[in-house]
């Protein structure tokens, strides 16, 4: 009870107003944990308290002191030793229980993730192996498409110099022809209506078309 004597010894707050009792108080709450120093002592009106009693007086309204001013104002600096002890075991044993308790949470949640993590890394392969063998499909699908095309375009390439060049030597095929049924009126062998034929054919196409 030293810090509640030294606010008695040296009047401190309410304790050097004469006009405020000093003692002949009782408690009406029993002390209250607050769970850290969270108020002050309406009575030395200077220290930060965590244990409170709630204390009333004939002559005065209800206050909320410290434990240790507290003892002084009810006349029994003894009960407040063992309340302090009293709470301080308890807020110990409730700040065991809260750490052991959130150890347990965390070791759980660790387990949980370990237990996840290969079930989570197979598919992640999985689903790794699908987007490649996707990928690679349609890489081969549009390369058979361009090949496609490509044959395709090469094709009708050729069709239209084909149909070009039967069109451009048509009159020089039609000469030829003309040439070899005259030959043939003539009396000449096949073989020399073929020349005379080929003869017409160069004449009129020029050296350009004579593989035709």
């Amino acid at each position: 009870m030293s810090a509640g004597n030294e606010m008695v010894r040296k009047a401190i707050g309410k304790w050097g107003r004469t006009t405020h009792a000093h003692f002949g108080w009782r408690i009406e709450q029993d002390v209250i944990d607050l769970g850290g120093k969270h108020a002050t002592c309406e009575m030395c009106e200077r220290t930060r308290v965590r244990f409170v009693y709630i204390v009333s007086h004939p002559d005065h309204e209800t206050l909320r002191v410290g434990c240790e001013c507290g003892g002084w104002m009810i006349g029994d600096t003894e009960r407040a030793q063992r309340d302090i002890k009293d709470m301080r075991r308890i807020a110990a044993r409730k700040a065991r229980e809260a750490k052991a308790k959130a150890e347990a949470e965390r070791a759980a949640a660790e387990r949980a993730a370990r237990a996840e993590w290969p079930r989570d890394s197979v598919q992640r392969e999985a689903r790794m192996h699908a987007e490649v063998d996707a990928r690679i499909a349609a890489e081969r699908k549009a390369e058979i498409e361009r090949k496609a095309a490509t044959k395709a375009a090469a094709k009708a390439a050729a069709k239209a110099a084909d149909e070009a060049r039967r069109i451009a030597t048509a009159p020089a095929r039609a000469a030829s022809d003309a040439a070899s049924a005259r030959a043939r009126r003539k009396g000449a062998t096949e073989h020399e209506a073929w020349q005379a034929g080929l003869r017409a054919y160069l004449k009129t196409a020029g050296p350009l078309n004579s593989a035709y």
